[in-house]
């Protein structure tokens, strides 16, 4: 079911919070693009669609293995709608709410989290691979893992990054597909 979400990563950049706010209509499968358009964060205690960092949407090129994946998890599990308010970049919540169907969904049809894909596949298989230590118990009775920044999702971005400049895509052009700032590069 989550098979997806690193392919995102490693095949288009994605951060894990803009894989959680991906829907199927973010594919363009013709033009063989996949447009970054929005991203899940919490606030305080709530869950908030909200532009990718840095405020503006991007598209990234979808490579052909990445789309039939893609295809694959859209015939398997369909998406379903996900309203939730939506933050602008002054930090204030819209005045309406936002609707968008979103591939990924928590065991209780709710949107998937970060945190909760972090914790409970993420990790896990990292352990399970040997990779990182396993999970220790909590005196809540939860569980905790060693923090990893180094195995951490956000490794996926560098391997794209490191792809696409292997594969000979300019640095500005890496930038681009990656939401990151030309500031500095003029």
């Amino acid at each position: 079911e989550f098979r997806l979400v690193p392919l995102l990563g490693t095949g288009c950049g994605m951060r894990i919070s803009e894989v959680m706010g991906i829907g199927p209509d973010d594919f363009d499968f013709e033009a063989e693009r996949v447009h970054i358009r929005r991203q899940l964060i919490r606030f305080g205690k709530r869950w908030m669609f909200k532009a990718p960092k840095g405020g503006k949407e991007r598209s990234a090129p979808l490579p052909s293995g990445v789309a039939r994946e893609v295809k694959r998890h859209v015939g398997a599990f369909p998406s379903a709608p996900c309203t939730l308010p939506w933050m602008n970049e002054d930090g204030k919540t819209a005045r309406e709410p936002h609707t968008v169907p979103i591939l990924f969904r928590s065991g209780s049809g709710r949107h998937l989290s970060p945190t909760v894909y972090t914790n409970n596949v993420w990790k896990p298989i990292l352990t399970k691979l040997g990779i990182i230590e396993p999970a220790t118990k909590r005196e809540d009775g939860g569980i905790a893992y060693a923090a990893s920044s180094e195995n951490g999702f956000h490794l996926l971005r560098h391997i794209y990054s490191q792809t696409l400049q292997d594969a000979g895509v300019a640095l500005p052009g890496v930038m681009v597909f990656m939401g990151h700032s030309m500031k500095g590069l003029r």
